[in-house]
């Protein structure tokens, strides 16, 4: 009999569950994944029980997909490949793409070596509060009439 448990973890502003088991191979507790309903997290835990006590760990492992760590300049890369592609087929103007890169270009500057998950909203705001105080050069300037 497989041993799966589930842990409730109550933040500040939620509940989440936390679906760990015990690796037959190696006896070590591991993480599989977190539900934000019990419900869930206890079906996922059955079904889990299930697929150890058949033999079948490859389909956890499966199932156990790691996320990669990405850094702000990885993902308006990606984001660049994405629209040049939309500007190819005709989804997107010239104009907007420029202006696109531009501001990738812009935000690559103050965020492009943090990580995805170290950027907080307070640096988006300071970040913000700074631009207003200076003049980019991507936004135009409105002509006097």
């Amino acid at each position: 009999m497989a041993t799966v448990t589930i842990q409730k973890y109550t933040g500040k502003n939620k509940t989440s569950y936390i679906v760990r088991y015990k690796d037959p191979a190696t006896r070590k507790t591991k993480y599989y994944k977190t539900f934000q309903k019990k419900k869930d997290a206890q079906q996922s835990a059955n079904d889990l029980r299930a697929l150890i006590d058949n033999g079948q760990m490859k389909k956890v492992e499966k199932n156990r997909v790691k996320r990669e760590i990405m850094t702000f300049e990885k993902v308006t890369d990606s984001l660049i490949l994405v629209w040049g592609k939309k500007l190819e087929r005709n989804k997107l103007s010239p104009d907007t793409f420029e202006g696109y890169i531009c501001r990738a270009n812009v935000l690559n500057n103050v965020f492009g070596k943090k990580l995805i998950s170290e950027i907080r909203s307070k640096d988006i705001t300071k970040f913000q509060d700074d631009e207003l105080k200076k003049e980019l050069t991507c936004i135009s300037q409105p002509v006097p009439i």
